[in-house]
């Protein structure tokens, strides 16, 4: 036995027609627009710096008139207290003659050796910071927005549109179609 299949496809078909839009010729729009400018103000007051480094040129030795004489009319009063102070001393070591001790030996050890001892240092310059102040700077703003004014007129023609369409339709079927040819057939069971 032999089987014959025919097949038929389908067919699919559509028509169009295209959207189409008619404007007036000439646009009857009237177009007024005005702007006002917009407006920004800076205004800045400058910042200032200050270094003050008058503590440490004073630590390193390079001292302006004031301080100088500052220094040294400190340094002077201390040395006339320390020669009173040694003349008192040595008065009162030889007032003590009475009471048996040798002011002599005493006042003249102190003039040979004691004025003349020292003791020495290493130190390091400038020890101060110098003093910084800092004003930032000041800075105000005003802001005048910008406007836009439209006193347009839109005409009121549009004009005409027609939409598009698609039609989709079905122009062939598909089908299946099997025939039997012949007489015979095998059969098992």
């Amino acid at each position: 036995m032999r089987l014959e299949i025919k097949t038929t496809p389908a067919i699919i078909n559509f028509n169009t027609e295209n959207a189409s839009l008619k404007k007036p010729a000439i646009p009857k729009d009237i177009l007024d627009i005005k702007t006002e400018k917009f407006d920004f103000i800076i205004d800045r007051d400058k910042g200032s710096l200050q270094i003050d480094q008058n503590q440490c040129f004073n630590e390193a030795g390079l001292k302006d008139i004031r301080a100088f004489m500052d220094d040294y009319v400190s340094y002077a009063k201390q040395k006339v207290s320390e020669g009173v102070d040694r003349i008192v001393r040595e008065g009162n070591n030889l007032a003590n003659i009475q009471n048996g001790m040798d002011g002599f030996v005493e006042n003249a050890d102190h003039n040979a050796f004691g004025l003349f001892q020292h003791e020495f240092n290493i130190d390091f310059i400038p020890k101060s910071r110098p003093i910084i102040n800092y004003m930032p700077d000041k800075i105000k703003t005003d802001y005048k927005p910008g406007k836009i004014i439209n006193n347009s007129i839109p005409s009121n023609e549009l004009g005409e549109y027609k939409a598009g369409k698609v039609n989709i339709y079905m122009k062939q079927m598909n089908s299946i179609e099997i025939n039997v040819i012949g007489d015979n057939s095998d059969r098992m069971v």
